[in-house]
């Protein structure tokens, strides 16, 4: 026995040997276990029989899933260090989906990943999530979804009311964007420079829209304005008005001319409800001038624009 074991490893360094001094064809290379030139193909040694793989590092898989893991890894380690009470970016919902959903479409590769505080409305609130929507209505289609780190915010918020949110954001999910491990903190609110607002005569801006939607938007959207105009409509059910360039002709052809406006606080609508006094159809019995300073979100359903989070000057 002990012999033929000898007479196997004799065997075995003289194949190494032997090999090793010939230059080995393209299509060959040497048996780890004997030494033999075998194909490199071979599944088995056929002289010793001992099977012919690859090492696992050498193994294309191997390293595909080297890389697959350290990029979770890292990502993790990135998120990981993310702290919402400081977020690299502040923002409305209208912004955020825009630049996910519009244009260049470069949301998720600007936002994914880092801490970011979101302006919006509320839109509803869901079994473990609240739907922040935008202001513009363009957007309607798409919303932020806030996933709170503190189930019980779920509590502290109501449908229509502004708020903000600040989380790390998963970027896009179906029907908008996701914010995740989220804290409620009005602190980090992007509110509009009512101090600066641009002064824009409300004919100006009606007819802008009017004429050219795309070329408005990318003059007035997102900006604060100030506007002045005599109220044509009072929607009492969602609490927005309508202004028109004072002494404005409701004629067929104009019916839906005008300026919609939401309002940051109630009470500036319930004050221009009061001093209005619509009739049942919304019309005001008293005609009144305002002066408001809002945020511009383009065109709106049947008029020529609208702004939000407005206040009485």
């Amino acid at each position: 026995m002990e012999d033929n074991n000898m007479q196997t490893v004799t065997q075995n360094v003289q194949n190494v040997t032997q090999n090793v001094q010939e230059p080995l064809p393209k299509n060959m290379k040497l048996c780890k276990t004997c030494g033999a030139m075998i194909a490199k193909k071979a599944k088995k040694c056929p002289q010793c029989g001992a099977k012919n793989k690859k090492p696992v590092y050498k193994r294309i898989w191997f390293w595909i899933l080297v890389i697959i893991i350290g990029a979770f890894v890292i990502k993790a380690i990135k998120r990981s260090g993310l702290d919402p009470k400081n977020p690299e970016f502040k923002l409305t919902a209208d912004d955020l989906i825009r630049a996910c959903y519009e244009g260049e479409k470069d949301g998720d590769k600007k936002y994914k990943d880092k801490a970011v505080a979101v302006t919006g409305i509320v839109g509803s609130v869901e079994s473990d999530y609240i739907r922040v929507d935008c202001f513009s209505q363009d957007f309607t289609l798409y919303t932020v979804r806030v996933k709170p780190a503190d189930k019980g915010d779920l509590t502290k918020v109501t449908k229509g009311s502004v708020v903000t949110a600040s989380g790390i954001c998963n970027g896009t999910v179906l029907g908008g964007v996701e914010l995740e491990k989220a804290i409620l903190d009005n602190s980090l609110a992007v509110n509009p420079d009512y101090n600066s607002a641009l002064a824009v005569p409300i004919l100006d801006l009606m007819k802008a829209y009017n004429e050219n939607e795309l070329a408005a938007d990318e003059k007035y959207w997102g900006k604060t304005l100030e506007i002045k105009g005599e109220v044509k409509y009072i929607a009492d059910s969602a609490d927005y008005i309508v202004l028109v360039p004072e002494g404005h002709a409701n004629t067929l052809e104009n019916v839906l001319d005008g300026i919609t406006v939401y309002f940051e606080n109630s009470s500036d609508f319930d004050k221009i409800k009061a001093d209005a006094n619509p009739d049942a159809l919304g019309s005001p019995k008293k005609k009144i001038t305002v002066t408001v300073v809002g945020v511009c979100y383009g065109e709106t359903f049947g008029y020529d624009a609208h702004l939000c989070r407005a206040k009485i000057k």
